[in-house]
């Protein structure tokens, strides 16, 4: 296992931008001087949709596609009030096998059909 995160870190670094990190330092610079304001994904306020959000205590690979693509991003999440909310977690009544657990809040939903 080490010598693949090892791999998968070598490998990130390497594609970066020959710039020195500008974009990176960039970053860094915005998040410092607005560090003291409060922001919310869209998604959180439930303006982004459609957004599905996985949060498992299991792991997905990363090229886990949920029949519409590939995720265009994957971290740890913590969930909100208004946020719709998918959980996988593992099926407890089959061998080796996935439950996902859908919760969707109402206002999510009311934002998501325009109401």
């Amino acid at each position: 296992m080490r010598n693949y995160v090892g791999n998968v870190v070598r490998e990130t670094v390497s594609r970066l931008p020959s710039d020195g990190g500008e974009h990176f330092q960039e970053l860094v610079d915005w998040v410092e001087e607005h560090k003291r304001e409060r922001f919310a994904e869209a998604a959180m306020v439930g303006l982004a949709c459609p957004t599905l959000k996985v949060a498992a205590m299991t792991s997905f690979r990363l090229d886990t596609d949920f029949g519409f693509g590939r995720a265009a991003l994957s971290m740890p999440v913590f969930t909100f009030d208004g946020e719709d909310v998918l959980r996988e977690r593992a099926d407890r009544g089959a061998v080796g096998g996935r439950q996902v657990v859908d919760r969707q809040r109402l206002r999510v939903a009311a934002a998501c059909r325009g109401a």
